[in-house]
């Protein structure tokens, strides 16, 4: 099964797999999305990449070596604009289950809209 990369870049972006020391500026970023839970009836969890990191945030019976959590970061100045979490093989075989995505206000990541 064909997986993203470990880090693949663009002219303006930088995606790659977190790091134990990137997961504090990105639990800062997935705060912003706090107000997602009023939709999905989920509890906020201030957590979320951290136990992502640790073990994933796996589908039904999925396996940890599919899962993938990447911070986005932009390549002039290496500075963290989005989280992107996803699963390979969920539902089926060759598909990528997108579980979760973040970029932080529009002023700040502008690079993204071009990308």
């Amino acid at each position: 099964m064909k997986q993203l990369p470990v880090e693949w870049k663009s002219d303006r972006l930088i995606v790659s797999n977190v790091e134990e020391s990137d997961i504090p500026e990105l639990e800062s970023i997935y705060e912003t999305s706090r107000y997602l839970h009023q939709w999905d009836g989920q509890e906020h969890d201030r957590n979320y990449v951290k136990e992502c990191f640790e073990e994933g945030h796996l589908p039904p019976g999925g396996r940890l070596e599919n899962y993938r959590i990447q911070s986005i970061r932009t390549n002039e100045d290496d500075r963290y604009i989005g989280l992107l979490s996803v699963y390979h093989g969920y539902p089926s075989e060759d598909s990528i289950y997108l579980e979760f995505y973040i970029s932080i206000a529009r002023s700040r990541s502008r690079d993204m809209d071009k990308n």
